[in-house]
């Protein structure tokens, strides 16, 4: 996004959280990949020989190291702070000093009872084109459920990490594909997608991911593939335990897209 290159640009603090948040992602990947790299199976047997219920087993019980769970908290509060700087930067001064510890980006699952519940979101901002684009991000406003939503993950993550440590657990495996393997690969896509009841649809990408013990994914599909352990968040999004590096990539994503919608708008400075 422009305004993330820009030193002066009221979001510049913003700017600078994502590009934390950046950075620590890649760092605890690195670390996650040497955690795997140094484990008994760093690949998975195939699924036909009598060692792949044993290397299941092993990833399974195998202890993860509590700071994983501490650098992935600290990335979730930094993109979850992004938001409530958005809200700050459009409260005006008297409420930031009367009514400052209020301050906040809302992210409700439920529609409020009451309109003036929501209104009293809002106390401090007079941008009415501000406090549309906030009620129109609430994730009860999401067609698949208020708990689907990425935002809501988001702010569910963060509230859990206040009070205790997001737990992270060996509960999925990556299928990265060979050249020449894109049948199979797409055989995945919609396998997985059906499983969603979804339509199937065709997968570009020549890696894919699945649960690590499943047995219901096609033998021939996964016989193709290269078949690695991959960590989890012990919190099922869409009936999975979503992989770490990639959910917290995503919600980066998410975090970027909602803060450009109000690049532009006016606020207190």
């Amino acid at each position: 996004m422009p305004w993330e290159d820009e030193p002066g640009h009221p979001f510049a603090g913003i700017a600078a959280k994502l590009k934390r948040a950046e950075e620590s992602i890649a760092n605890l990947d690195a670390e996650i990949r040497a955690f795997f790299s140094g484990s008994k199976y760093p690949v998975m047997p195939d699924p036909d020989s009598g060692e792949w219920q044993g290397a299941v087993d092993y990833h399974k019980e195998r202890p993860v190291p509590p700071r994983f769970a501490v650098l992935a908290g600290e990335i979730v509060h930094h993109l979850r702070s992004c938001l409530d700087h958005v809200a700050w930067y459009f409260s005006c001064a008297e409420y930031r000093r009367d009514k400052g510890t209020r301050i906040g980006f809302p992210v409700l699952d439920q529609k409020p009872q009451k309109a003036g519940d929501l209104k009293k979101k809002f106390e401090g901002i007079s941008n009415k084109r501000v406090k549309v684009l906030i009620r129109c991000l609430q994730p009860y406003r999401h067609q698949g459920g208020a708990t689907a939503h990425w935002l809501w993950i988001l702010n569910d993550m963060d509230r859990i990490d206040k009070h205790r440590e997001i737990v992270l657990v060996v509960s999925c495996a990556g299928l990265t594909f060979p050249p020449g393997a894109e049948y199979e690969a797409r055989q995945l896509g919609a396998f997985l997608s059906q499983q969603k009841g979804q339509a199937p649809s065709d997968v570009d990408s020549d890696s894919l991911q699945t649960g690590m013990g499943s047995a219901k994914v096609p033998p021939e599909v996964v016989k193709s593939a290269r078949v690695t352990p991959l960590l989890g968040f012990n919190r099922p999004v869409d009936e999975q335990y979503p992989e770490v590096i990639s959910t917290l990539r995503r919600l980066l994503r998410v975090v970027r897209l909602v803060v450009d919608q109000f690049e532009g708008e006016k606020g207190e400075i």
